[in-house]
């Protein structure tokens, strides 16, 4: 079973989607803390002037650990939109 399900070729195409968008979104978003919702970025903020960027960090990847899987992709779209375009 694991083979012809865990490990077929388009669950394994779909984890890598997964893997980059979630890189992608942290990556993003722990660059850009001014693109979370509000009461994030004041998390965020508090963690970074207590000089703990770790502690953004893990603001940022509870943040996306909340998102749902569609939610996740339409924030994705939304920020690399709004990165070309910007």
């Amino acid at each position: 079973m694991y083979s012809h399900l865990y490990s077929h070729w388009r669950v394994n195409r779909m984890t890598l989607k997964a893997q980059k968008l979630v890189h992608s979104l942290f990556k993003i978003l722990s660059e850009n803390i001014d693109l979370l919702p509000p009461e994030w970025q004041l998390r965020a903020k508090e963690a970074e002037q207590r000089k703990q960027k770790a502690g953004s960090y893990r603001i940022v990847a509870d943040y996306i650990a909340g998102m749902t899987d569609r939610f996740a992709m339409e924030e994705h779209e939304k920020l690399t939109n709004l990165a070309v375009l910007g």
